[in-house]
């Protein structure tokens, strides 16, 4: 793809991330309208106004911004959450996540990789945790981590430990979850994956 540029994004950029949502129907497998709305637009604000312990990396193709990441730093622990992603761009198992989606994820690991962060957890829905296996294996950048069911959370049920509670988010999902612990392969500790 031709003119991608990955960065964070900044306070300024709020009305650009609202936008990209709205045009969306769904986010995480839920329709993106009332409290699943509300939710995200609150995360976006709080994470812009706290950069210290929270990025949103997008990547822009000709100004108009196609991918993003939120990631946010544990004060407790030296790991990261990933709190959600998209893409304007549409996922598939034969192109794999898409560069501008791999730019943003290989701009907040090596990031975090060079703060020291080496492992992360994320929450899947379980409609996507095969398909999200075969993704992550034709990643240059996510191929460099192993992957680990930390634990799957059953619909309409809130985790029960307080590290899967950051990463689930605080509305309660209709379907199963799975929250995965991701851990950066040895060999490539202190050789972090160069931005894009």
């Amino acid at each position: 793809m031709k003119n991608l540029i990955t960065r964070k994004l900044l306070l300024d950029d709020f009305e650009i991330l609202k936008n990209f949502f709205q045009e969306r129907k769904t986010f995480s497998k839920q329709p993106y309208e009332g409290l699943v709305q509300e939710n995200l637009l609150s995360k976006i604000e709080f994470s812009l106004n706290n950069p210290k312990t929270n990025n949103i990396i997008g990547t822009f193709q000709e100004n108009v911004l196609v991918a993003v990441i939120s990631q946010t730093f544990s004060s407790k622990h030296p790991i990261w959450f990933l709190n959600y992603y998209a893409s304007r761009n549409s996922i598939s198992l034969n192109r794999g996540l898409g560069e501008p989606l791999e730019s943003c994820f290989a701009y907040s690991t090596a990031d975090s990789e060079s703060k020291g962060y080496y492992d992360f957890y994320v929450s899947v829905p379980i409609q996507y945790a095969k398909t999200v296996s075969i993704l992550y294996s034709k990643s240059p950048a996510w191929s460099r981590y192993e992957f680990f069911t930390d634990a799957i959370i059953q619909e309409n049920e809130f985790p029960k430990f307080e590290i899967h509670k950051f990463v689930y988010g605080s509305i309660l999902k209709p379907h199963k979850v799975y929250i995965r612990h991701i851990v950066l392969k040895q060999k490539y500790r202190g050789f972090p994956l160069a931005p894009q």
